[in-house]
């Protein structure tokens, strides 16, 4: 059924006008927090807050209060999902405010949705969500420096280190800042699909893998989402970017330029803007903590394919990068799985989503003509409900 139709018109250089001379404080007025999430992921700021006021406009009068009786600006908004769905969502009081239209039957008319988790976020109503996962070998320029190993060759080298370390602490996984990138690979679900790819040509430099990466949070804002990639990818990839002058503004942005960011950024672990998977499902207690290959195989996915981390650098000495991309790229297929199934979980997902996003990376999967994505959909067992 229609409750009702509310329409309004709004001249966008008022709005422009009105954003230059009130800046942040005229957002902060205006906006959810979901919706300044959403703010921060576009080019057109001035044309997004005119839509935005205007369709506050229109829900208020379908749904006959007005900004009045206890409604304000900020308790109602409009997000698009992570399909790119626009949907209606309000504050705990523009629920209370809104009752009068439940009972009328408007529920469905006004095809709402609760504001659930704020001030966390909400990935599901993102534009963008990007995994990624990232493959290192031992920095052996910097172990000839910090070991006084010059002339020895680079395997002589990243032996040496190897066997410190393990002198040093019983095993022979080295300190963040002795790893050097070789590859990034990304799953990125935007309005427009799944693209799984590794940046950068194989030429490309540890110095430009690393600026693509970080130009591309720049420039999306992307929620990003990872396996253990806060207490491992994260901490190498700053490490690198400071080793090769990259700029990364937007990943360390707090607050300070944009107020969305203030309370859900990427740098904090409790909030939503990175998903590191292997801390949250764990309860951020490192007891908890499982594998990404164990969780793999709880699930009933495929899992590692073609290699082991710990034949990376074996891998990478023979010349076979093409093998580390593609066994990178397993790894975000599967940490896209597994958060598909976590979405779920919290209820962001319906089975019926759930089994839509399934069916999708099945497609991609059977229309791609790379082998390995071949092989990841032949061991792809299903024996896990989805």
């Amino acid at each position: 059924m229609i409750f009702g139709i509310g329409v309004d018109v709004l001249d966008s250089a008022r709005v422009a006008r009105t954003l230059e001379r009130f800046g942040a404080r005229f957002i902060e007025h205006l906006l959810m927090p979901e919706e300044h999430a959403q703010l921060a992921r576009t080019a057109r700021r001035e044309r997004f807050i005119a839509m935005r006021f205007a369709a506050k406009e229109a829900i208020v009068k379908a749904m006959g209060t007005g900004f009045g009786h206890g409604v304000w600006i900020r308790d109602v908004g409009v997000v698009q999902n992570a399909w790119g769905k626009p949907e209606v969502v309000f504050s705990e009081r523009g629920e209370r405010a809104a009752g009068v239209a439940d009972r009328c039957g408007a529920r469905d008319a006004l095809g709402r949705a609760r504001a659930r988790g704020r001030g966390r976020g909400a990935h599901e109503g993102a534009v963008n969500t990007l995994v990624f996962d990232i493959e290192t070998v031992p920095d052996v320029a910097l172990g000839r420096r910090l070991y006084d190993l010059d002339g020895l060759a680079d395997e002589q080298v990243a032996r040496a280190m190897l066997a410190l370390r393990r002198q040093a602490s019983g095993g022979d996984f080295l300190p963040l800042e002795q790893h050097r990138v070789v590859a990034i690979s990304c799953a990125l679900r935007s309005r427009e699909g799944l693209r799984v790819w590794s940046l950068g040509d194989p030429g490309a430099s540890e110095g430009e893998l690393v600026q693509r990466f970080f130009e591309g949070i720049d420039r999306f804002s992307p929620d990003l989402v990872s396996w253990n990639g806060a207490a491992f990818d994260l901490p190498v990839l700053t490490y690198r970017a400071l080793l090769a002058g990259v700029q990364a503004a937007r990943y360390w942005e707090t607050g300070e330029k944009d107020q969305a960011f203030r309370y859900n950024n990427y740098l904090s672990r409790y909030h939503w803007r990175h998903t590191d998977l292997m801390d949250v499902l764990s309860g951020y207690q490192s007891r908890g903590r499982v594998s990404l290959a164990n969780m793999a195989c709880l699930l009933g996915l495929p899992g590692k394919l073609g290699l082991r981390g710990s034949e990376v650098w074996e891998a990478w000495q023979s010349g076979n990068l093409a093998g580390i991309r593609h066994y990178c790229e397993a790894d975000v297929l599967n940490t896209w799985l597994v958060y598909l199934r976590f979405a779920q979980l919290r209820g962001r997902l319906t089975r019926a989503q759930h089994a839509e996003e399934i069916e999708r990376v099945r497609a991609l999967l059977r229309a791609s003509p790379e082998p390995h994505f071949a092989q990841f959909l032949r061991a792809w067992t299903g024996q896990a409900v989805e």
